[in-house]
């Protein structure tokens, strides 16, 4: 059985904060993003095969109106 990988990376760029969305964009190889991590006090990273990018200049909070 052959696995089908489906994916709609705009649907996702869209829910992102505009500075990582559009650090994703500026990126050459966005098709082979694999991931994009958030964790909260670290800088949002995109994940590649051949390794990371980071995504922000400041670090990731819980935003307003986040309850933690």
């Amino acid at each position: 059985m052959q696995d089908v990988i489906t994916d709609d990376l705009e649907a996702l760029l869209a829910t992102l904060p505009p500075d990582i969305h559009n650090a994703v964009n500026r990126l050459d190889n966005r098709s082979d993003l694999l991931e994009i991590v958030m964790d909260l006090g670290r800088y949002a990273e995109g994940r590649f095969p051949e390794g990371e990018v980071i995504l922000s200049s400041q670090p990731v909070t819980s935003g307003p109106g986040v309850r933690g």
